[in-house]
């Protein structure tokens, strides 16, 4: 299952929904923060996504 993130545009798929909403809260935080082609930056960079940012 693929999910949007509101903020950016970046495409999440996970194994489960919950650790996919996470990613898709932190990632609009960023893009909120930093601006969008900082966050998707910052997402790139985490090799195994969030947990990696938190």
């Amino acid at each position: 299952m693929e999910y949007f993130c509101p903020g950016c545009g970046e495409r999440f798929a996970g194994y489960n929904d919950q650790m996919v909403r996470r990613q898709i809260e932190y990632a609009s935080r960023l893009t909120h923060t930093l601006g969008a082609s900082a966050a998707k930056e910052q997402l790139k960079e985490s090799k195994n996504g969030v947990k990696d940012l938190l």
